[in-house]
């Protein structure tokens, strides 16, 4: 999901929690992860697609996350398996 889908999501009230990640994708990049209520995990992604957006900088995606509304974001430096994927 996009940024524009997620922040309509946080306004509903279907986002739990934020969390930037290592990206898979690219070494040095980083990820969000959005834990929603039903307790599914989602990747952001680029408008419109479903390639994950991909952060060269911590600090942006950290912004990207705190823009959906959330007061606290999640950071770690580990993977995060989505499902055990």
């Amino acid at each position: 999901m996009d940024i524009k889908t997620f922040s309509l999501l946080y306004e509903a009230g279907d986002l739990v929690s934020a969390r930037v990640v290592p990206s898979k994708q690219e070494p040095k990049s980083w990820g969000i992860v959005i834990e929603r209520k039903s307790g599914a995990m989602e990747v952001m992604t680029l408008a419109r697609t479903t390639t994950e957006k991909i952060y060269k900088l911590r600090e942006t995606a950290i912004n990207d996350a705190f823009k959906l509304g959330f007061k606290e974001i999640i950071v770690t430096e580990e993977d995060f398996k989505l499902g055990g994927v």
